[in-house]
């Protein structure tokens, strides 16, 4: 037990009233002490299962298990103790972007918290299982509503609906600029090759095959792009902590992830020297020292 808050400080935790089915179904798992049984009734002493998040707050470096704490009740006072029986995982019930905040199930026979009531259901056939469930509940009570008969995903995808539209549209606008910097090199090292045209004809005159010449222009292509890609990671070194907010179990900081985009740019980027490298090699000796 821990000392009561001051009037007005006292912590709010979200009660969740469940059957003892619930973690089975959500597959939460239970780290440690029992789940909900037919025995806690509503004449039986009070219990809860809490989160991690909850035993880290409230008894940190103590097992949560067996501790006991209070929850103001109306009509009574002072509010009865309510004994910690499980603990279980973590999860994000308002969504990926918010914190995982302390939380407490209690058992659905002892009613301290009723306010409505949701099923969660787990089936093969969602569609199937909705329309039998509204007629159950008409059967039972044509005047009860019955609201948001939807399937898990559908909650999941709507919950990343923004944060997917905001990576599709970072990945759209990574594509275009991948496309504009490809564009940017074939542009410069044509400009390039016609500018060294006098150059790499003396080469092949002097004995310089269209291997070498190719390989010449390639490492020129190789050297931007090794140049824009540590460039780029240096920029994004920096700007991907603003970032962070739109990952969910990602570090903003992965070197997987910064070797492998580094790589495909620098590969991409020697690519696209490939067209003017074939195009200096085809350059005649003997035209372009007439030229010059």
């Amino acid at each position: 037990n821990k000392p009561a808050s001051p009037m007005g400080m006292a912590p709010f935790i979200p009660g969740i009233e469940i059957s003892p089915d619930y973690f089975h179904t959500m597959k939460m798992a239970l780290i440690s002490g029992r789940s909900f049984n037919d025995s806690d009734t509503r004449t039986a002493p009070l219990v809860a299962i809490v989160n991690e998040t909850f035993a880290r707050r409230f008894f940190p470096g103590e097992d949560a298990l067996g501790k006991r704490f209070r929850i103001p009740a109306p009509f009574r006072s002072p509010p009865p103790w309510t004994t910690i029986v499980g603990i279980v995982a973590d999860v994000r019930h308002l969504g990926l972007a918010q914190n995982v905040s302390p939380e407490a199930y209690f058992p659905l026979p002892q009613g301290r918290i009723y306010d409505g009531v949701s099923f969660v259901i787990r089936t093969s056939e969602p569609e199937s299982t909705s329309a039998a469930l509204r007629r159950i509940v008409a059967k039972l009570d044509p005047s009860q509503p019955v609201s948001d008969v939807v399937p898990m995903e559908q909650y999941l995808s709507t919950s990343l609906a923004a944060r997917k539209f905001n990576m599709i549209a970072l990945g759209a606008f990574a594509l275009l600029a991948l496309v504009l910097a490809s564009v940017g090199i074939f542009g410069v090292l044509s400009y390039s090759v016609a500018q060294r045209s006098h150059e790499i004809g003396v080469r092949m005159a002097l004995g310089s095959d269209r291997e070498r010449v190719i390989k010449l222009v390639l490492r020129e292509a190789a050297w931007l792009s090794v140049t824009g890609a540590a460039c780029g990671v240096a920029g994004a070194l920096v700007l991907t902590r603003y970032m962070s907010s739109l990952l969910y179990h990602t570090s903003a900081f992965d070197p997987l992830t910064m070797i492998s985009v580094s790589a495909l740019l620098i590969f991409i980027g020697v690519l696209a020297g490939y067209v003017p490298a074939q195009r200096a090699s085809r350059v005649d000796p003997m035209i372009a020292l007439r030229t010059e």
